[in-house]
């Protein structure tokens, strides 16, 4: 019989052992940092930095040489509310700089466990509302390294699941993008459910959303979100699929369209599970006819 470790061990020795791993993973990340940068003065915000945003790439050595790159970063917005005084460096920060963020440790060039990544950046993200205020694209991608196939260190940096901390601070952090339209969202249905139970009870509402890129089993996300216009599939949904003790994603995610009163672009994709275009116009005829709250939608493509 095969028991899993959370059962074997008792809460608090597993709490203990997930603040050893996320301390661990923090040191990781500081000794890439100065392998890469050795005579930094300060450091940029990781998330910038994962951004990918050109001024970044460009700048990030005359940044790092600043004596507090990130006061100087954050102060800039606060001196555009003319609540304090910006010194430039001879630097001048584009107005799009916050635009686009993310949580994202699955893409290439990154090498960093699922939930201590995602923790740091949430707490960055958090010192600095006003740069928040100012998302207009979230990205967040989380992948647990807690399979056989991970590399070793990495599962050993990977908690088993996610510290009540981040928890708290996504909500905390979703919460202060008051900008926000497009958020993009694709964690493990094994592991989402932590993050899905807390924005519950919490109650989230993300009024300017206009747009949602859903991984699979992520669509209690659409409810949370009274202004969404468009809502496709992202992730993984053609490469996964189909799990069967779960069910089939793509109905749980028609199904909440319905929750989306302003919905105007509703895409599935093909393939997937039997969804042919014409059995989900047969749906929507149904639902139509039937006078159930489904949105009216403009166009529902088929990818």
């Amino acid at each position: 019989m095969k028991l899993s470790m959370t059962k074997m061990l008792p809460s608090r020795v597993m709490q203990t052992f997930s603040s050893v791993q996320i301390w661990a993973a923090q040191w990781q990340l500081t000794v890439t940092n100065f392998v890469d940068n050795p005579t930094r003065s300060s450091i940029i915000p990781q998330f910038l930095i994962d951004s990918q945003h050109p001024w970044i790439v460009t700048n990030q050595r005359q940044l790092e040489g600043l004596p507090d790159v990130e006061a100087f970063l954050y102060s800039s917005l606060e001196s555009t509310k003319g609540t304090a005084e910006h010194a430039n460096y001879g630097i001048d920060m584009p107005p799009d700089l916050f635009e686009y963020v993310e949580i994202d440790n699955n893409r290439w060039g990154v090498d960093r466990p699922g939930w201590p990544n995602a923790l740091e950046r949430l707490r960055e993200m958090k010192r600095s509302p006003l740069a928040m205020a100012r998302v207009k694209t979230f990205k967040v991608e989380i992948w647990v390294h807690d399979s056989q196939y991970a590399d070793w260190y990495l599962r050993m940096l990977e908690p088993l699941q996610p510290p009540k901390e981040l928890l708290s601070l996504f909500v905390d952090v979703l919460e202060s993008m008051e900008s926000l339209e497009t958020l993009k969202w694709n964690i493990p249905v094994e592991h989402g459910h932590w993050i899905e139970e807390t924005l519950n009870e919490r109650n989230l509402s993300m009024p300017s959303v206009k747009r949602l890129d859903l991984g699979p089993f992520s669509h209690y996300l659409v409810g949370m979100c009274p202004n969404l216009e468009t809502l496709e599939p992202g992730g993984r949904f053609v490469r996964n699929g189909y799990w069967p003790h779960l069910g089939d994603p793509v109905p749980m995610m028609v199904e909440s369209a319905g929750s989306a009163p302003k919905l105007k672009r509703f895409s599935v994709e093909s393939g997937v599970g039997g969804w042919s275009p014409a059995f989900v116009s047969g749906i929507y005829i149904l639902f139509y006819m039937a006078f159930m709250p489904f949105p009216a939608a403009e166009q529902t493509q088929m990818l």
